[in-house]
């Protein structure tokens, strides 16, 4: 399914107080090696270390072929920490009775491990969920995980995922568990008047 694609300017797709999620750039690259490279990340996306400099480079020049794929870069440094893609779903789920006649886009994102823990995928998510359900009017959101990533899991039941589908993956080691959520847009707007609520009786 296609998506109407959000007015940029010069590559920006949205802002955060502490991130900019704009099209990747030649000088991301280093950046992209560095956390691409990383042996326990390739394991929790379901792939396998580039196995060179060239690779690394192929990697990265498809990524910044991709139309919604956006590199997360620290406001205050200008450093590129991750990645996030709007996509269409996967095609394990495309038939899934519970999406039919329903508008929807899947997330997909990697952070750098030195950047973890500090709430960034987290503010990420959060922007470019309301973006999706306000401007672009989606009906739900899609992300998924692979079993034994508990921190994956942890952070989307955060923001309100909840459990659609589970289907074999085939990892470098073998199948493995691929977990999908989904977010409705009525789950996502009940929560968000919820912390309004919440926040007008402090």
């Amino acid at each position: 399914m296609s998506h109407a694609l959000p007015q940029e300017r010069d590559g920006v797709f949205l802002a955060t107080p502490r991130l900019i999620l704009r099209r990747h750039r030649a000088e991301d690259f280093l950046a992209f090696r560095a956390y691409s490279a990383d042996p326990e990340l390739c394991r929790m996306t379901g792939s396998e270390p580039p196995e060179d400099e060239a690779a690394l480079r192929r990697a990265f020049d498809y990524l910044t072929g991709q139309e919604r794929c956006y590199a997360m870069v620290l406001r205050d440094t200008g450093q590129a920490v991750g990645r996030l893609s709007i996509r269409d779903l996967p095609p394990c789920i495309r038939d899934h009775p519970a999406l039919a006649g329903k508008r929807g886009a899947s997330l997909s994102f990697a952070l750098s491990r030195d950047f973890r823990r500090r709430g960034l995928m987290t503010e990420a998510l959060k922007a470019v969920i309301a973006h999706l359900f306000q401007a672009e009017k989606m009906d739900y959101v899609n992300c998924g995980y692979f079993s034994f990533n508990d921190a994956s899991r942890l952070l989307q039941e955060k923001l309100g995922f909840t459990y659609l589908a589970s289907n074999p993956y085939p990892g470098p080691e073998g199948d493995i568990t691929a977990i999908d959520n989904i977010l409705w847009r009525s789950q996502w707007e009940a929560a968000a008047q919820s912390s309004r609520n919440e926040e007008h009786t402090l």
